[in-house]
């Protein structure tokens, strides 16, 4: 990297404190995070702190995945951010109709979809094939986080050559050992010839114990 290329943050997150009028989706996760909101204004400061450019923002799950701020944000900023939106999987319509309007919404740069815990059976069972079809004519690019399951989204991205993934947290679950991290990185190295398949070099630090 040369030393004047800007440092882009792959996710962050802004949202809006737990309230009645906009109750968060899982509290008890919420309430983890080490602020009770983080506005846009928050987070440049924090990124200009830390020499950071540019940055992706993802809505939080525990607010509920609306995508009202990180929209917001990237509109009223669009040197600083991009929003990407989640796509709901399951709701097909709907979801056709995010991916083919991300080119006319503003602020809007990618889509993302998660494969974690019961989720992970859509990879193989047919639930998510109309969606790589879909983002692929669009040419929207998508953050897939499908922790464990690197193999499964190479699969995809080989079977879809002009479909541009990026694995979400290296394609890394839980906290791993030693012996765990190497095959996850012998797992990506495997996949790396895939010329349409990226990795995020994102959330590394709760997965290791090295300063």
């Amino acid at each position: 990297m040369h030393d004047d290329a800007p440092v882009c943050d792959a996710q962050v997150h802004v949202w809006a404190p737990n309230s009645p009028e906009r109750p968060w989706a899982d509290p008890v996760h919420g309430a983890d995070h080490r602020f009770p909101s983080l506005s846009a204004e928050q987070l440049i400061a924090h990124m200009d702190d830390a020499g950071v450019a540019q940055a992706a923002l993802v809505p939080p799950a525990f607010e509920g995945d609306r995508p009202d701020l990180a929209l917001d944000a990237a509109r009223r900023w669009p040197q600083r951010f991009v929003a990407v939106l989640r796509v709901p999987l399951r709701d097909e319509a709907a979801g056709r109709a995010l991916v083919r309007s991300w080119r006319s919404t503003p602020g809007l740069g990618a889509v993302r979809v998660t494969f974690t815990r019961e989720k992970r059976t859509w990879l193989l069972d047919g639930t998510a094939d109309w969606f790589w079809r879909e983002a692929e004519t669009a040419d929207v690019p998508v953050m897939a986080y499908a922790p464990g399951a690197t193999r499964d989204l190479a699969r995809v991205a080989a079977a879809h050559d002009r479909l541009r993934i990026a694995i979400d947290h290296f394609g890394l679950e839980g906290r791993l050992d030693a012996a765990g991290l190497d095959e996850a990185a012998r797992e990506l190295e495997r996949a790396a010839s895939l010329p349409n398949l990226g990795v995020k070099a994102s959330a590394l630090p709760l997965h290791v114990d090295e300063s």
